[in-house]
């Protein structure tokens, strides 16, 4: 594969919480050590969507990769997968899943929208937060997390210093 074939879409690589120098120091020691990067990086029409810091690596010590193309229909189904995916691989503790999965809410509440389509049996106040209750949920089962945890993650965010975000981290 040519190096210089692939492109980073900034939004994709931002809905990933980036690797500590710890990780990304180990992980560039073992594919020099290798010579090679043992998984594909996963692309989507010439996107990265999974591979971003194997692929600067290879580019930064001239390393062949593989890549392994993906099918989706559109960006948010990209989002999905790449956060689902995220959430299957990585050591993360109960706020970086939470963070994760929270990156999901726009999405999940947009598709619960349009699922809800025209009720006229619900008022529009009533019709929000129920959704937006079914959305919460389904971000904890995403994240392995309970609904309060979900909960006091957000309003973390919301109110919390970043030393006292990035000790959560």
């Amino acid at each position: 594969m040519k190096l210089t074939a692939l492109k980073i879409d900034p939004e994709f690589q931002g809905k990933i919480p980036p690797l500590t120098s710890e990780e990304l120091d180990q992980l560039e020691k073992n594919i020099v050590s290798d010579g090679k990067v043992i998984n594909p990086i996963i692309v989507w029409n010439g996107l990265i969507i999974d591979g971003h810091n194997r692929y600067a690596i290879c580019r930064k010590h001239d390393i062949p990769f593989s890549i392994q193309e993906k099918n989706f229909e559109t960006r948010e189904e990209v989002m999905l997968w790449m956060l689902r995916n995220q959430l299957g691989r990585r050591n993360l503790n109960s706020y970086q899943r939470s963070n994760l999965a929270l990156k999901l809410e726009p999405l999940l509440a947009s598709e619960a929208e349009e699922r809800q389509g025209k009720r006229t049996d619900l008022g529009q106040n009533s019709a929000r937060s129920s959704s937006m209750g079914r959305t919460s949920h389904k971000l904890a089962e995403l994240a392995g997390v309970s609904h309060d945890t979900i909960k006091k993650v957000k309003k973390l965010n919301e109110t919390a210093d970043e030393v006292t975000k990035g000790k959560l981290r």
